[in-house]
């Protein structure tokens, strides 16, 4: 039990980013879990013996073997083409190897100890709400009763933007806002098996701390999912033979309206504040071929025409630079045109080695590609990366989880699968230690049931 506890407090201070140490992309977290793995390998040795240890991780070792190797395989396409190395090579490349440790970290944890899938989950709801919960009421405090914002430097709190948004120990707001991307979900799926009343209160505090993040991305998955939720149970007092839950048709048609129009209006009125909506304008921009194409020439990669002439045209230029700078810095206006710059040079410089991409590193830019920007969008920042091969193997694999999960019944548990694929498409989350502890949890827990019905 004690094992669980550590890596539930591990997967919660993986989003703490704030505790790292020295400003290294290393924390508490990641050295925790590289304990973990000494006593979960130790034990697992002991009890079953290395051959059954291979055959149990082998479907984690195979999708991240062939996702691996079509990155690589992006790197010696990238050194082939002679394009520009991206940044954060190094950074992405540590990355990506341990995401994919922890999935077989967590996969070997509850392949071999079943019960300890239901522990980890209970663990980081509990740890999660009571850290955040303590984070929030000295924010508060801090805000509305003018106590001493040294709070913040003493306990390595983050006030982002004067403490606008709620973002506890995480440097920047959306790191936690993945962690609260999940914990509603896992939290309903546990309710019916822990105390209902403790785990309600806990679903309650999970909402309205979440709120307080104002992420544009968790808002839109929380939103999407709830509609969902609405359908489902409309659709289970629908099978129930009993009819004296008639008169909630009307009631929940009318809610499920209500939340319709809701989402409706985040992602068509209020473009600057929906993540949903910019993905929809950059995906419709790429199906009627409006993105401009990108020159290649022997002496470097130039974003468009007006960069072709760069010696004769500078003071035209220098204006449409200026112009540009103006687009992107101006509140939610310049919010949207930044990300869709990111997106559509994403785009571009994906073309370029379309089956493979270019190997780990950031490829994107909001003037041109190739500036050393990441996309902000996994997906895309996974295309760079891995090209059309690995955006495949992955979805292959997510795909596989999301069947499993459906024909367990596991609804809770798809649509923390969901809500996470939706989150993923504003931020960057492949290499986040909580994208994979989901993933993996389903896969496993589903492959043990399957195990077990056989």
């Amino acid at each position: 039990m004690m094992i669980d506890f550590i890596f539930a407090l591990a997967l919660f201070l993986s989003a703490a980013t704030n505790l790292r140490f020295f400003d290294l992309p290393v924390g508490l977290s990641e050295v925790l879990m590289i304990l973990l793995s000494f006593s979960i390998f130790y034990q697992v040795l002991q009890k079953a013996g290395y051959k059954e240890l291979m055959v149990k991780i082998k479907p984690i070792l195979y999708f991240w073997s062939a996702l691996l190797t079509s990155i690589l395989l992006g790197v010696f396409m990238s050194q082939y083409l002679n394009l520009p190395k991206g940044s954060i090579v190094l950074h992405s490349t540590i990355g990506y190897c341990y995401a994919a440790f922890v999935s077989l970290l967590i996969y070997t944890r509850i392949c071999f100890f079943s019960e300890s899938a239901e522990r980890i989950v209970k663990y980081l709801i509990y740890i999660s709400v009571s850290l955040l919960l303590v984070a929030y009421s000295i924010e508060i405090s801090i805000k509305h009763f003018s106590l001493s914002t040294d709070w913040y430097q003493n306990l390595r709190l983050t006030s982002y933007h004067n403490a606008t948004r709620f973002s506890a120990w995480s440097k920047n707001p959306n790191q936690l806002a993945l962690l609260f991307c999940l914990l509603p979900f896992l939290a309903i799926r546990q309710i019916t098996k822990e105390n209902k009343i403790i785990f309600a209160i806990f679903i309650t505090l999970i909402f309205w701390m979440g709120w307080h993040i104002r992420s544009d991305a968790l808002s839109s998955a929380v939103e999407i999912i709830a509609v969902f939720y609405l359908i489902m149970f409309i659709a289970y007092l629908s099978c129930r033979k009993k009819t004296n839950y008639f008169w909630l048709y009307p009631l929940l048609v009318l809610i499920t309206g209500v939340m319709f129009y809701m989402l409706a209006d985040d992602i068509f009125k209020r473009p600057g504040n929906s993540s949903m909506y910019m993905s929809g304008i950059l995906y419709s921009k790429v199906a009627s071929g409006i993105i401009k194409k990108i020159d290649v020439k022997n002496d470097g990669i130039y974003a468009d025409d007006k960069n072709k002439n760069k010696n004769k045209n500078k003071n035209k230029n220098k204006n449409k630079k200026d112009s540009m700078t103006k687009k992107v810095t101006g509140g939610e206006e310049g919010k949207i045109n930044a990300r869709l710059y990111l997106y559509e040079n994403s785009i571009e410089a994906w073309k370029y080695s379309p089956v493979f991409g270019f190997g780990p590193g950031a490829y994107s830019g909001i003037e041109a590609p190739f500036m050393g920007m990441e996309s902000h969008n996994t997906y895309l920042d996974l295309l760079t990366n891995a090209g059309i091969v690995g955006v495949l193997i992955f979805f292959l694999f997510a795909g596989r989880v999301a069947y499993l999960t459906l024909l367990k019944k596991d609804f809770h548990g798809l649509f923390a699968l969901t809500a996470l694929l939706i989150f993923s498409s504003a931020h960057l989350t492949l290499r986040h230690p909580l994208f994979w502890f989901v993933i993996i949890l389903l896969y496993a827990a589903s492959r043990i049931s399957t195990t077990s019905s056989k």
